[in-house]
């Protein structure tokens, strides 16, 4: 079943790919952001892999939260909002994911910006296999080791480049 239109923007959408390395990158939509037609296509498998990777895989590494962080989302105003925003970036982060949030909320062009990196990262190949054949349809041509910011219009033709 297919993710219908007015769901896609009133719901933060929590989604997987896979890049060029077979590393993986968690993308969270805020509500705001289009989805790749791979994710929108299969709410089934979009869920499955939600569910997979918030409580079956399990923590395996430590992580590093961007540095350049705050110059994106604001300063903090106190280290109990920080830590509420990281939370989920973080959980992401020590599974092994890159992990990304949607920016701007409101106004301008939409991309999406690394919050947590892994500092061991879960590969592919390692996955259950239904899982890494739905993380699999949706993939981005190059390394998320080297990607700070995806504009979301770069992730529009992610479903296209299945090789």
């Amino acid at each position: 079943m297919e993710i219908p239109y007015d769901e896609e923007f009133t719901r933060d959408w929590d989604w997987y790919a896979a890049d060029s390395k077979g590393l993986i990158g968690h993308f969270t939509s805020a509500g705001f952001r289009q989805l790749p037609s791979s994710i929108r296509a299969d709410l089934e498998a979009t869920e499955a892999c939600l569910e997979y990777f918030e409580r079956g895989a399990k923590l395996r590494c430590g992580y590093t939260v961007s540095e350049d962080l705050e110059s994106h989302v604001g300063t903090f105003p106190n280290p109990d909002k920080r830590e509420r925003y990281l939370r989920s970036f973080i959980q992401m982060a020590s599974k092994g994911l890159y992990s990304f949030d949607t920016k701007p909320l409101w106004t301008g062009p939409g991309f999406y910006l690394l919050v947590a990196r892994p500092d061991l990262p879960l590969r592919l190949d390692t996955l259950p296999l239904s899982i890494a054949e739905i993380v699999r349809k949706t993939r981005y041509p190059l390394s998320f080791e080297n990607a700070l910011r995806i504009e979301e219009s770069e992730t529009h033709q992610w479903s296209d480049m299945i090789s």
